[in-house]
């Protein structure tokens, strides 16, 4: 079974509460997974920020989102 095109969105003005929120979320999903036989390709998970130019710039080294320790890969287009 494949799922393509899922995604995760969440509004902050906080890096660290987004971060927070979306690794929490992602643990998650990971788990309902892995109860259910499923896997995530943790290889082809990115994730963007988006945002004015400013405020991506102020956040864009703050964010570390990771699933099962593996740290996500962050894409700006």
């Amino acid at each position: 079974m494949f799922a393509d095109d899922t995604s995760i969105s969440y509004a902050s003005d906080s890096a660290k509460e987004l971060q927070n929120v979306i690794n929490t979320e992602l643990k998650g999903l990971s788990d309902w997974l892995t109860t259910n036989k499923l896997s995530l390709n943790i290889v082809k998970t990115e994730f963007m920020v988006v945002g004015s130019r400013q405020r991506i710039k102020t956040l864009n080294n703050e964010i570390d989102i990771e699933i099962n320790g593996t740290m996500v890969n962050q894409v700006t287009s």
